[in-house]
């Protein structure tokens, strides 16, 4: 959990996680997003049946991070499943792109991008 957030620091984000345990802490997971209080929906499984496969054939965990109602909420879920990804290896899922899954690098900058564009629609 440390490690993660100090990822989301040095990557420039201003996110910080409450702490959980990641494996079995399944549950709205609150979270402080630029000083306001936000979050996300956490929820790990080794069941991969229903998964996006392709690429990710070799995954043997899938950890999804839903929002709910929130605008915010979504940046903060795509801002932390990316640099999840990039600290353990793992590839971030975005439905959004072409591309689909990105690592490491890849998935920071698809994270921006999000960002970029909640920004450009909540300015």
């Amino acid at each position: 959990m440390e490690c993660w957030n100090t990822a989301l620091k040095a990557h420039g984000f201003d996110l910080v996680l409450d702490p959980f345990d990641l494996r079995t802490d399944d549950c709205y997971r609150p979270a402080l997003w630029e000083g306001e209080e936000s979050g996300f929906e956490w929820y790990l499984s080794d069941d991969l049946t229903d998964a996006p496969r392709g690429i990710l054939a070799s995954a043997d965990v899938e950890a999804s991070l839903c929002f709910t109602s929130q605008a915010a909420e979504e940046v903060v879920s795509c801002v932390a499943a990316a640099v999840l990804a990039q600290v353990t290896g793992g590839y971030y899922w975005d439905a959004e792109t072409e591309a689909q899954t990105h690592q490491g690098d890849a998935a920071i900058a698809a994270a921006r991008k999000i960002l970029q564009k909640w920004r450009a629609l909540d300015g």
